[in-house]
């Protein structure tokens, strides 16, 4: 028999009392398994440049990504796509890390993470490319509910106009919550 994943108020309604004694083996490995965290990440293993075609209009961040260490409950299945594969649905914590350079100088980008490739704006973070040269670093850190097959990216605008951006460096991990 497979192990399932519960959510916390079934698990606890299944503990509540055990006063007959009907917590049977399978019980107890579904609760091991409930309790584990869910945890995956990638990072970027060959920088793409992220053509800008409209100002202040978010796009997926372009870049060839590869599985960083362990995974559980997450898979990557395109590049710079972290998909939840587990069950139930749980908040998770993603962080993404990364380097950028710019095609012009003065420019102004913003990064979101977007769910099942809608951008979420409340997840966004600046940084001012201040020369094309410039190597900026910046760092996002995001809340978000995930449903199995839900998946999170990064995408990047360009606030101040069309020009082009590349994500020289970028780790993104991703850590479901026991809820």
């Amino acid at each position: 028999m497979a192990d399932t994943q519960r959510t916390i108020a079934e698990l606890l309604a299944l503990l509540a009392d055990n006063s007959t004694g009907d917590i049977s083996e399978q019980d107890l490995r579904d609760v091991v398994v409930s309790l584990a965290n869910s945890y995956g990440g990638f990072h970027v293993s060959t920088p793409i440049e992220t053509a800008i075609a409209l100002v202040n209009t978010p796009v997926k961040a372009l870049g060839t990504t590869t599985v960083s260490g362990a995974v559980r409950g997450m898979d990557m299945p395109a590049d710079n796509r972290l998909r939840y594969t587990g069950a139930p649905t749980r908040f998770h914590t993603i962080r993404a890390a990364l380097s950028v350079i710019s095609a012009a100088s003065n420019k102004v980008f913003e990064f979101y993470i977007a769910k099942n490739g809608v951008v979420d704006t409340t997840s966004g973070i600046r940084r001012k490319q201040g020369t094309s040269s410039d190597e900026g670093a910046l760092a996002l850190e995001f809340h978000i509910q995930l449903a199995q097959n839900d998946y999170v990216e990064v995408w990047v605008e360009n606030v101040t106009d069309a020009s082009n951006m590349t994500i020289t460096r970028m780790v993104l991990t991703g850590e479901g919550l026991v809820e």
